[in-house]
């Protein structure tokens, strides 16, 4: 023969050769595999196997997990797409994430990558939970569950916090989920959700981040020791109050002012209308997103509310926080009330 060979030669397995007096074999192309000697056709990878785009093979191979091959005789196989995952080989297609779940990346081969998306949480519970939107003002990153929100039995992984509280907000280790809106959005930066107080800036703690220890005094900054000058400030402005009281039933006495009742009238009513609008202020730090103009106006009754914490009370008579509001809100009361007498 012209080869050089007195008879044919089957072809070697990978090749066929289907037309008579060919001097050479072809390769297999990609998606198609031969086995044995002497094919004369190629054989189409069935659905499920691929040669992974590689010509000239014996035999297809299964797609790997994370991969599919829905029809025969494909080069290769695909990868899943977005929210579908396949956990074995030869699959001839992808499952779909249940329960509003998502996956980060294409090829993903087990159900367990199926995550709940940022802004969502997975809850605990048998069966097959769906994804459930965060609280309000938690911060979720994708793969967030129960446990890192500290809504189920067991310890997250502490290296991981996938939960945060927002900036300005607050919420205690016991109830994580419930969540305070702090009256000066610096009092609290925010951060990892379980650790409640932790997050507290510059050595505070408590609901709010409104304590410090004894001894010392709020700042925007934290906590800072009471100097000699914060006492005696907090001393005078007490005394001044003090003193304030008994002269200012004097003056109330006074015949002129005893024989005009409408200036007293004026100075009640002028009393009550700041109580009114410091109770209104307080509405600023409800938890509702109010709307213009109701929302300029609690700003700018902001300005009026008077902030004890500028006469440093706290270094002579460490009041609680909560006493210091009930105090600021009866400020104008009692001047009502002195007014009575």
């Amino acid at each position: 023969s012209a080869g050089g060979f007195d008879t044919c030669r089957p072809c070697s397995p990978g090749s066929n050769q289907s037309f008579p007096g060919r001097d050479s074999c072809d390769a297999c192309p990609a998606g198609y595999a031969a086995p044995s000697w002497g094919a004369k056709l190629c054989s189409a990878c069935s659905a499920g196997e691929s040669t992974r785009g590689k010509p000239g093979l014996t035999q297809c191979e299964p797609c790997e997990a994370g991969r599919a091959a829905a029809t025969a005789g494909s080069e290769r196989c695909s990868p899943c797409k977005l929210g579908t995952f396949s956990d074995r080989e030869g699959a001839l297609e992808c499952e779909e994430c249940t329960g509003g779940k998502i996956t980060q990346a294409i090829g993903t081969a087990s159900a367990s990558l199926c995550l709940c998306d940022a802004e969502e949480y997975l809850p605990s519970g048998t069966g097959n939970p769906s994804c459930t939107a965060c609280p309000a003002h938690v911060l979720c990153e994708a793969g967030s569950t129960a446990f890192d929100l500290g809504l189920a039995v067991g310890q997250a992984d502490s290296s991981i916090q996938r939960a945060r509280i927002q900036a300005g907000f607050f919420s205690e280790v016991s109830d994580p989920t419930s969540v305070f809106r702090c009256l000066r959005a610096s009092d609290c930066p925010g951060g990892p959700l379980l650790q409640g107080d932790g997050n507290c800036p510059g050595g505070r703690s408590g609901l709010l981040c409104r304590d410090c220890p004894a001894g010392y005094i709020r700042d925007d900054s934290g906590c800072h020791e009471c100097t000699v000058g914060d006492r005696l400030g907090a001393a005078s402005a007490i005394f001044v109050a003090v003193a304030c009281v008994p002269l200012f039933l004097i003056v109330a006495r006074k015949k002129q002012v005893s024989e005009h009742p409408q200036g007293v009238l004026a100075m009640s009513v002028g009393g009550l209308l700041v109580f009114l609008l410091q109770m209104i202020a307080t509405l600023s730090a409800v938890q509702v997103p109010w709307n213009n103009p109701f929302e300029d106006l609690l700003n700018i009754l902001s300005i009026i509310s008077v902030d004890l914490d500028s006469v440093r009370l706290g270094c002579v008579l460490n009041p609680a926080p909560d006493q210091l509001f009930v105090f600021k809100m009866a400020l104008p009361l009692l001047a009502v009330c002195a007014l009575a007498l």
